[in-house]
């Protein structure tokens, strides 16, 4: 079926979706009936538009198409927006055991979801919104770090990391959820649904309990279906002092003379979720102030700080943290902090950084502070440099609760 016998799409029920996005839809082609018959089911809007979207999953489409399905994306951010203020800014409750759960951007976006709210006839009550919803519902109530939705041969299984160690919360799931719930994540964190064969990163922005709590996305191609990993960012632990990190007073007292010295570097070093740059942040903090010019590249930009400036790498621009570092140096900067020194061209920046009367903040992924040392010269810093710009390194691990 060409796109110009492609049959015109009639609303079947309450609530139509506005024309503009359809125009898209309408350009592209389906090879099956299955998929006509799914862009119905999305017109209609209403509880059929995720239905819908998560029927077309899998299936090729024609860039036209995909175009259109991205737009659709967006409208049914906006019937969400809509749907909240029609049920008097409440959080949708998709299997009446979610509470308060909205989107962080409901203020800023009340006018336009007024006028969709007369669009929106009933509750969500799609089995993926209401799994979805569920699972981060229930990480934010149990104080997880990462939330991971893993498909199985046979079924679909999410853990939750609590406290370092990752525990089950649901298993035997019907893997008929698996496209589901995974397009589901992925409408959520804006990201192309068309596209399972490749990996892709997002973010989601949710509000609980009266805080800000975003979700950094990844998607994770694997055998059985595509593998989504959520690392939950709540920027409630930005306020945390170092005085509340760090427990033992002469540690604390060492990192903050660190930290406070008008040149060198920092290193701090641990496992992936171990608070690296939680700490990171805290020092940031005791020297955010207004004679002080603060930068920061990050992979992604975890947290927002208020008087600093805050770059985010983009490689698939060419963009990388070596390139970023150049461009700060003539930035006339005070305090500089990188995410993570991974290679060995960012490593000799940030040493000639510190060497030239800059302070530089980073990490490094090693087991102990003397690897980090040990990191450095594989890297190809010759140790009299290290000497020279190394302040101290700070290795840190979480206790369990």
């Amino acid at each position: 079926m060409t796109s110009q016998s492609f049959p015109p799409l009639t609303p079947t029920g309450p609530g139509p979706l506005p024309e503009a996005g359809w125009q898209l839809v309408r350009q592209g082609f389906c090879s099956e009936q299955q998929v006509r018959m799914a862009f119905q089911r999305c017109r209609s809007g209403g509880d059929n538009l995720t239905q819908g979207l998560e029927d077309l999953a899998g299936h090729a489409l024609s860039s036209q198409a995909v175009h259109g399905l991205q737009e659709l994306q967006h409208l049914e951010q906006q019937l969400l927006h809509g749907r909240r203020l029609a049920n008097g800014h409440q959080a949708v409750k998709p299997a009446g055991e979610l509470s308060e759960l909205g989107d962080a951007s409901e203020q800023s976006n009340q006018a336009e979801a007024a006028d969709l709210a007369a669009v929106v006839a009933a509750e969500d009550t799609s089995p993926a919104v209401a799994m979805a919803d569920k699972i981060l519902m229930q990480a934010l109530s149990q104080g997880a770090s990462d939330i991971h939705v893993e498909p199985q041969e046979n079924e679909l299984v999410v853990r939750l990391r609590q406290d370092g160690v990752l525990q089950t919360t649901y298993s035997g799931l019907p893997k008929q959820m698996i496209p589901a719930v995974t397009s589901r994540f992925k409408i959520m964190a804006d990201l192309d649904i068309a596209e399972r064969r490749l990996p892709q990163d997002g973010r989601i922005r949710r509000r609980f309990q009266g805080r800000t709590v975003d979700f950094r996305v990844s998607s994770l191609p694997s055998r059985h279906g595509e593998k989504i990993c959520l690392r939950l960012l709540d920027h409630n632990t930005v306020q945390l002092g170092l005085d509340q990190l760090i427990t033992n007073e002469a540690v604390r007292t060492a990192v903050q003379a660190m930290g406070t010295r008008p040149h060198g570097m920092v290193l701090v070093t641990g496992p992936t979720g171990s608070g690296k740059s939680t700490t990171l942040y805290a020092l940031l903090a005791l020297l955010n102030q207004p004679g002080i010019n603060i930068s920061t590249v990050e992979d992604p930009v975890e947290y927002t700080l208020p008087g600093i400036t805050q770059t985010q790498v983009n490689r698939e621009k060419g963009l990388d943290f070596a390139k970023v570092l150049r461009a700060f140096m003539r930035q006339d900067p005070d305090v500089l902090l990188v995410g993570e020194t991974r290679d060995r061209e960012t490593a000799k920046i940030a040493v000639e950084a510190a060497l030239t009367g800059h302070l530089v903040l980073t990490t490094l992924h090693c087991n102990d502070a003397p690897s980090a040392i040990v990191r450095l010269q594989e890297m190809g810093i010759e140790p009299f440099l290290v000497a020279a710009s190394l302040l101290g390194v700070v290795s840190q691990r979480l206790l369990r609760r």
